[in-house]
């Protein structure tokens, strides 16, 4: 996650175990925006002991999120085939 040019990580990069909706909540907690924090601790721990069904339901990070340089290596491995089978089939008249 980036904030104002800060990237910062959530919990779950840490543990990957961690539920989506605690990670939600101990980021917002944490925000360098206090506009976006809880108003008060109260709510903190009130999110904290009773998920908050909209971030629980959330789906998970897009693949290229959690491993982009795994993504565009694939990619570029079947580019690579693909234009090697093109090139055989070029020189050999197929």
């Amino acid at each position: 996650m980036r904030v104002d040019g800060v990237i910062a990580s959530g919990a779950r990069e840490d543990n990957p175990l961690l539920p989506v909706w605690m990670d939600s909540a101990i980021c917002r907690a944490a925000s360098i925006d206090p506009q976006k924090r809880y108003p008060a601790l109260s709510d903190f721990i009130t999110h904290l002991k009773q998920p908050n069904g909209d971030i629980s339901t959330q789906a998970e990070s897009s693949l290229l999120d959690r491993n982009s340089s795994g993504v565009w290596m694939l990619a570029s491995f079947l580019l690579l085939v693909v234009n090697l089978i093109l090139l055989v089939m070029l020189f050999t008249g197929n």
